[in-house]
């Protein structure tokens, strides 16, 4: 049980920020992990991404103290088990769990496990790793709901009773993924089938009726007969029976319809590898830049080495069906026009595989458990806080209230064939509503020049040095470009990124996106005119606090063109909604006033 006796280990913990630095001791210790499950109190919480250090003393040389997050200490500060489990020995200095110079961020909100082995005794104790800006109810809210509204979002754990055991996958898209681990599952008894049937297709023996001179024929029936009582003489040939070997059966044209089906779900499986390998690379020379980063790098060189072997695979079964399609019989073979299933689909163990292959893949009630530990939670909370901010403002659009219609796939670029990222920068979603149309992007750069820009996909430029802005949405009528608007996602209280006397650089960067773009496209208006006119109509900045400044929803900052509004899980939208559509009508009516 957890105690606050004497005895239990020395263990401190120094917190830093830019408001303290204060040293606490560690009481709460638990004699057992059940114990430890059971009451689940936290020893001691951490804000997240405050930097903090942790003192371990023991009068035992042989102690342990055992956490995650360890593997990203500089490894003079770790030791390794026999079985390689890292952990920190006694120290009489504090050791740096976290300090911002760091770069890399191991640990997400949540409740992590410490474990202290002293004297022959173990000892556990949790910390708590909290969110910064939001209860914790609020968090569990915000992490729930983006998973809910988008199920590709997250590093899920997909299960399919399909012998695969456990693999670290996202969800997007499920269905390709699925469906190749079902041909997976399948493919060495399939390429087995494949090959034996290519030498040793069904066959039968059929009577086909040929026109011939008699001088040719080897044989004359009735048919031949009736044929020449009712041609008489003057004909030169006459239907003459041949015994020919006939490939069009059934279980033939079944044959070819599955080697159909399949290959198209290889084929965009592995458009999905290529793009996502491509993913996992970069990710990997970005993680190359931190030191700290090798188990993440492990991590996805191990992905990514999966991705190759499930592409060899893939590769190497269209091969042996290609081999298949060229043989000479196969060509003979006429589409499947009943779905009569002949008994050779179950008595032939060659096409059985295949019959059941095909009855998995078209089975849509696809079993997906999605193990917690691979939740969206390994996300920072700064990035749930702005893809939540992000599918909210879609939700918005499209809502009854503004009744915008989706006009593309919520991810039109590379995150449509994604296996591992969630929605990728540069996103676009496409929406529609009688001659008005939105290109709603995420993560997508603003040019530098007005030569980058084209009407279409790019109508805007700045000339300011801030030119990312996490969310923006171009706005048409008639397929001409009529004005925009910027949105940007602060994980942070409104003190801390809106400040006019101490202009930080989030400030400028809001401030930047108003002032400094700039578009030839502006409607209404010839291009050296229309540079004169700033096409983003606003700068909408969303944050999850309440503040002392007011503590209304939104606050308008009308002499910059800004408006700051609070937005977090279970708080209605209806303001914003409201605001939203005002504005996207008030742009649309600039055309129909000049």
């Amino acid at each position: 049980m957890g105690t606050h006796c004497n005895g239990n280990p020395i263990l401190k913990i120094k917190v830093e920020n830019a408001f303290k630095n204060d040293i606490y001791d560690i009481e709460l210790f638990y004699n057992s992990k059940a114990d430890m499950m059971q009451i689940f109190n936290c020893s001691f919480s951490v804000k997240e991404l405050e930097a903090f250090h942790l003192y371990f003393e023991s009068e035992d040389p042989n102690a342990k103290l055992f956490m995650d997050g360890l593997e990203f200490l500089p490894s003079d500060s770790i030791k390794y088990t026999d079985t390689n489990e890292i952990y920190l020995p006694p120290s009489t200095v504090f050791y740096p769990i976290y300090i911002y110079e760091q770069g890399y961020y191991p640990f997400r909100v949540g409740m992590y496990e410490i474990r202290i082995e002293e004297n022959d005794k173990v000892y556990y104790a949790l910390l708590q790793i909290e969110p910064k800006h939001l209860s914790e109810k609020d968090w569990i809210l915000l992490r729930d709901d983006l998973e809910n509204e988008v199920r590709g979002l997250s590093q899920d754990l997909i299960r399919k009773n399909i012998g695969f055991g456990s693999i670290e996958f996202a969800s997007l898209p499920v269905e390709v993924l699925l469906k190749f681990l079902i041909i997976n599952k399948y493919s060495n008894r399939l390429l087995g089938s494949l090959i034996d049937l290519k030498d040793k297709p069904n066959f039968k023996i059929e009577k086909e009726y040929v026109k011939k001179e008699l001088y040719e024929a080897k044989q004359i029936d009735s048919v031949t007969i009736r044929n020449y009582l009712l041609r008489g003489t003057d004909e030169d040939k006459y239907l003459i029976p041949e015994r020919i070997i006939s490939y069009d059966l059934q279980e033939n044209k079944w044959l070819k319809k599955i080697i159909e089906a399949y290959e198209l779900n290889l084929k965009e499986f592995l458009s999905v590898i290529y793009n996502s390998k491509n993913a996992i690379k970069n990710e990997i020379k970005l993680l190359k830049n931190y030191k700290s980063a090798s188990p993440q790098i492990e991590i996805k060189t191990n992905l990514l080495n999966q991705l190759y072997i499930y592409e060899k695979t893939a590769s190497k079964i269209l091969k042996i069906s290609n081999i298949v399609k060229l043989q000479e019989w196969y060509g003979k073979i006429t589409p499947l026009k009943n779905g009569r299933i002949p008994h050779v689909l179950f008595m032939d163990a060659r096409y059985g595989v295949l019959y059941q292959l095909y009855r998995d893949l078209q089975n849509q009630k696809f079993e997906i458990e999605i193990d917690k530990n691979y939740s969206y939670a390994w996300k920072n909370t700064y990035k749930l806080y702005e893809i939540w901010c992000y599918i909210k403002i879609y939700k918005l659009l499209t809502s009854e209230s503004i009744s915008f219609e989706q006009q593309s796939n919520i991810a039109i670029t590379e995150a449509q064939h994604m296996l591992i990222p969630m929605i990728l920068p540069e996103t676009c979603i496409v929406l529609k509503k009688d001659n008005i149309t939105l290109k709603y992007y995420y993560d997508k750069n603003i040019p530098t020049s007005s030569k980058e820009t084209n009407r279409n996909n790019n109508p805007i430029f700045t000339t300011g040095r801030h030119n990312r802005p996490d969310a923006r949405l171009d706005i048409y009528v008639d397929s001409l470009y009529v004005r925009s608007i910027i949105f940007e996602f602060k994980y942070r209280t409104i003190r801390n990124f809106w400040n006019k006397n101490n202009q930080s650089t989030s400030y400028d960067q809001i401030i930047s996106y108003k002032d400094n773009t700039k578009s030839i496209f502006v409607e209404n208006y010839k291009s050296k005119k229309s540079m004169e006119f700033r096409p983003v109509k606003e700068v909408w900045v969303f944050h999850p606090t309440f503040d002392k400044i007011d503590d209304s929803q939104t606050l308008e900052k009308y002499d910059e063109g800004v408006k700051l509004i609070r937005m977090k899980p279970e708080e209605s939208l209806e303001e914003v909604t409201k605001n939203l559509n005002d504005t996207i009508n008030e742009i649309v009516s600039i055309v129909f006033d000049n």
